[in-house]
Parts: structure tokens; sequence; C-alpha cells
């Protein structure tokens, strides 16, 4: 995931304009809205290609959300972006060539200008007190399986989800990091994989900035399952357990020993001021 501070990527673009000079684009992208969602069916949903992944011909954005975009475009966590309700449940799907001798760097302004293009995007940033979360050790310890040597040669391995484990949820193969969300109930899995990945998942599963205190700096083979609150931000605060199972603290302190912590925090957003739901022909 490329993380630039969206205040220096604004100043860049800012400056391109002024200057007159052209702005960084695609070669050629092809914007659409992701096909509807079926119950109990599957889809691939992130990022796949581009120079941080080993193809710097092409770059596909699957079954993401507006959301998702405008942070990825921008270098910010979700917990950092506002807008209308709707940014958060409609999604899209992207598939861009890059020009020759493109750099990691340039992808998300490319980004950002194909979504003011497509979808008239337009931004602002704003100062707000937010809520943030703290990732500390539980009570009992932790409970992170070290990585090991085996973990750390199978990561990546290809296969699709096994069957129902204990939890009656479908089971990631070993050795593949992944997350699957069926039903609101949900399970992500990493491999030979630090906690500042586990970090990654939580600031997006919950809507909000989350900062890891624990001072584990090891490699861990994770696992955990919960039942997902999906767009809305935060955790459940007001019970461990819904109907279908944990809720994502009480997964936290009960699967890995780890705790999360709320406080409040000041801190930039970037404001979605306007933006259409059907992109211009392709």
């Amino acid at each position: 995931m490329f993380r630039i501070l969206f205040a220096a990527v604004l100043a860049v673009c800012s400056s391109r304009g002024q200057s007159g000079a052209p702005q960084l684009a695609f070669e050629v992208a092809s914007v659409k809205p992701s096909p509807p969602f079926v119950n109990g069916g599957r889809f691939r949903s992130g990022i796949f290609g581009g120079p941080a992944n080993g193809d710097p011909g092409q770059i596909s954005y699957s079954y993401m959300t507006l959301a998702r975009l405008v942070a990825e475009a921008y270098g910010i966590e979700s917990s950092r972006l506002s807008g209308p309700d709707w940014i958060n449940t409609t999604r899209f799907d992207i598939t861009a060539k890059l020009p020759q001798g493109t750099t990691r760097e340039q992808v998300p302004i490319m980004l950002q200008n194909l979504l003011a293009e497509r979808l008239k995007l337009r931004v602002r940033r704003q100062a707000r007190e937010m809520t943030v979360y703290e990732l500390t050790i539980g009570d009992s310890g932790p409970k992170l399986k070290p990585a090991s040597d085996k973990s750390a040669s199978e990561k990546g391995t290809s296969g699709e989800p096994r069957s129902s484990g204990r939890d009656g949820f479908p089971e990631i193969p070993p050795g593949r990091d992944g997350w699957m969300i069926i039903d609101g109930r949900a399970r992500w899995q990493a491999f030979n994989s630090k906690v500042e990945d586990l970090v990654k998942m939580l600031t997006s599963e919950l809507h909000a900035s989350v900062t890891d205190v624990t001072g584990l700096d090891g490699r861990y083979d994770m696992s955990l399952f919960w039942v997902s609150a999906g767009p809305a931000p935060g955790p459940d605060t007001t019970a461990d357990f819904g109907m279908d199972g944990p809720m994502i603290a009480a997964a936290l302190r009960g699967q890995l020993g780890l705790r999360l912590v709320s406080k409040k925090g000041p801190g930039d957003i970037l404001v979605v001021e306007s933006a259409e739901k059907v992109p211009t022909e392709n």
C-alpha cells in the first residue's frame, strides 16, 4: 500500500497545475462500477500489479469503495477521510496501463488525476479532533505464534478457502495471506508477518487510526475471526459478542492477547466535497 503524506501530494498537484506542466496520467484506464455482490458469493478486493507488486506495466484496483480508492490516491488512512456515506459502499473496478518507467511514488498521483477526470472527485483538507486507537498487549499477555521457517517458505501459496473451521467459517489455506468477509463475519490471516500488518488491517476495519504500542517487533503467524461492523466507524464497545461470533475488540483479546484503547486526538482529514457514482465513458 502506498503511503505518501497527502499534504505533500496536494502541494505537488497544485504546483503542476500552476506551472501548466502535463499531469501524470495512466496511458489507458478503464473505470467501471463493480458488479453487485451476491450473498454467499466470493469477491476479490484489493490492488493487483503495479511497480510495488512486480508488474511495472499494469495495475488493477478490484472491487474497491471510492473511500478506499481516495485513501490510496492521497496516501491516507480511511480514518482521515470524510464524505457522503455512499463512498463507503459504492465500489469500482479500475484497470490501468502504466507508462514505461512509472515509479511507485507516481502511481497515487495518476490515480488522483484519474478519479478527478472520470468521477469528478473534488477534495479539501480540514483540521478535526478524532477518535484514534492504540493497540496494546492484553492483561494476560500476547498469544501471537512466532513465524516458523515453514510458514516463511509457504507465504503466498495459492488455493481456495477450505471447509469451515471450528468457528463455522471457511478457513484460508495455510501459508496464504488473506481477508474474507461473508454475511457479516470476517477472517484475516497473515503468515510470517509483523504486527504492523495487523495494524493496517485494523485501521481499514475500524475506519480509525490505529497505532502499535505493543513493542512486539518479531514476525508471527496470525489468524483472527470476528463479526465485522461494516462501514460503521470504531469497534463495538457495547458488547463483546454478536449473534454470530466475537466483535473485533473481543476477538483481539481472546485470540491474539491484544487490546484496543481508544483516545481523542487532533489531525488533518481529507473531505470529499463531491464525486459522481457513475464514471464518465472509458
